[in-house]
């Protein structure tokens, strides 16, 4: 039930969402140009202002919009005069080389004049600048099309650093996970060993994990993104075998096995119950963009395990820590790199 509960929750959080991922688009130029208008470029109604103490004529931007309540950002002389729904007149000083546009509820736009073939603005001159609003989500801090690299760690369910290497094509999210646990984890049902009395061996194991998600990315706002995803999770607990000598004694019984250890420096890699487990993961990755190539990342996901080979069975069986690295809860927080 708590597997089910879990989906339920993620679900419900997606729903919740929805609102927000429609309450923003962007602004797009169409069009910047230069333009003859009489009445616009009439010295007797022109704005002017004082350079090195003689008097210049304002450049003069006509803007036209599908939206009202435009704000504007640049060099201009004063308050820009609104002639009509989403239709502004901008008075800006000469050799201006840019305006930035903005509005509540759309991603602004700033509009560099030299792409559009004017270098500078001309005083005295009136140019028309077209807007439009696009209805496609759009995140100014995330690129449709880009590699990402992360660097992070695994929470839950063993404490280990992380590296993933990803791609994000048109929101759909490609991602590959490695990550390798830094605690070691005992099997704590000690075999006897043959000659010698209260002594076992004991095996531990360190986990390692490598994880393909895909996902796709829904925009909340201008800097958050929600994130489902699916996946398969392959993890994998190499061991290695602690070997008895004259000064090493696993106190205790199989019913009781509580030990102490001494030194040992007899401590030999070996394949011995090496443990592997296939599972499927389902989870939400949130990100917060810090700037445009750097985000932070947190990632809680639910792992079913889907096939075990018998050294996963029969350990994680008795031991609770071996069994929560493929099936449960995890928590994988991080930072994103996009190039």
């Amino acid at each position: 039930m708590k597997k089910f509960s879990y989906i339920v929750t993620v679900l419900a959080m997606l729903l919740l969402a929805t609102p927000a991922m429609a309450q923003f688009h962007a602004l797009k130029v169409t069009s910047f140009k230069e333009t003859a208008d009489d009445d616009a470029t009439n010295p007797l109604t022109m704005h002017a202002y004082m350079q090195n103490g003689q008097e210049r004529l304002c450049a003069i931007i006509k803007v036209k919009a599908p939206v009202d309540g435009l704000q504007f950002e640049g060099r201009t002389e004063s308050t820009p005069e609104r002639k009509g729904e989403g239709e502004y007149w901008v008075y800006m000083y000469g050799q201006s080389p840019r305006l930035k546009v903005l509005h509540q509820g759309s991603y602004p736009v700033t509009v560099d004049f030299a792409k559009y073939g004017v270098k500078q603005l001309q005083n005295g001159k009136c140019y028309s600048l077209v807007l439009t609003q696009t209805e496609e989500q759009v995140d100014p801090f995330v690129q449709k099309n880009s590699f990402t690299m992360g660097l992070g760690y695994f929470i839950r369910p063993y404490g280990g650093p992380s590296l993933s290497l990803g791609y994000t094509y048109n929101h759909i999210s490609f991602e590959v996970i490695g990550s390798i646990g830094i605690n070691s984890v005992a099997d704590m049902s000690l075999v006897p060993v043959a000659g010698y009395e209260n002594t076992y061996y004991v095996s531990r194991w360190t986990p390692a994990q490598l994880q393909a998600h895909v996902g796709y990315d829904f925009i909340l706002g201008r800097r958050m993104a929600l994130t489902p995803q699916v996946g398969l999770v392959i993890t994998h607990a190499g061991g290695y075998e602690l070997l008895p000598d004259d000064e090493v004694y696993y106190l205790g019984s199989n019913a009781n096995p509580g030990f102490t250890v001494g030194n040992n420096d007899d401590i030999i890699d070996s394949n011995y119950g090496d443990l592997t487990c296939w599972s499927f993961t389902l989870g939400v990755r949130f990100r917060v963009a810090l700037s445009k190539k750097c985000h932070l990342q947190v990632t809680p996901q639910y792992n079913l395990p889907i096939s075990k080979n018998e050294y996963w069975k029969a350990v994680s069986d008795i031991n609770k820590d071996v069994k929560g690295w493929a099936d449960g809860f995890s928590l994988h927080a991080g930072f994103l790199f996009y190039f």
